[in-house]
């Protein structure tokens, strides 16, 4: 540790001599955290029954040694009025494949036949781990259970940990 009672001089050689010395001090400055993200504005639909790439912009993120990634993913989801029951879905895909795990079907809205809020805000926060170190490929992807639910504003961050 740099003589920190001594004079500024002798205090900013020490930082400078530990610096070159010890890499890894850096880190103890810190440095940026590089933030990914992704957004689909205006309204998309999903069609019953599968996982639908529905032109989400996919974008990269550079994962570290630890494997983990917090992601932060929001959408409004619309439920036709029509539906007595549905389920509308967006869950995030890993490097082109649709959404496995606790991947799939983060954002739900759901609508009963007493509902009579069609149209759900949802969000999420959640830590992913396991992945290989390296650039990884993310995206949106959509679903309806029954008929057709529509998505607005879908957005997704993606932040190394």
């Amino acid at each position: 540790m740099p003589a920190v009672n001594g004079p500024p001089d002798n205090y900013f050689q020490d930082l400078l001599r530990q610096f070159a010395t010890r890499p890894d001090a850096l880190e103890a400055v810190g440095k940026p955290v590089a933030v990914s993200s992704g957004q689909l504005t205006g309204t998309v639909s999903a069609v019953a029954g599968a996982w639908r790439d529905l032109g989400f912009p996919a974008f990269s993120v550079n994962v570290g040694s630890s494997g983990k990634l917090q992601l932060t993913a929001s959408s409004q989801i619309m439920i036709p009025s029509s539906a007595s029951i549905e389920v509308g879905q967006v869950g995030i895909g890993v490097d082109g494949a649709a959404p496995t795990g606790q991947l799939a079907a983060q954002l739900l809205a759901v609508s009963g036949a007493a509902s009579s809020a069609p149209n759900v805000s949802a969000g999420v926060t959640l830590v992913i781990s396991g992945l290989t170190p390296g650039t990884h490929t993310l995206k949106c992807w959509f679903q309806s259970a029954l008929t057709t639910c529509s998505f607005l504003n879908t957005f997704l961050q993606a932040q190394p940990l």
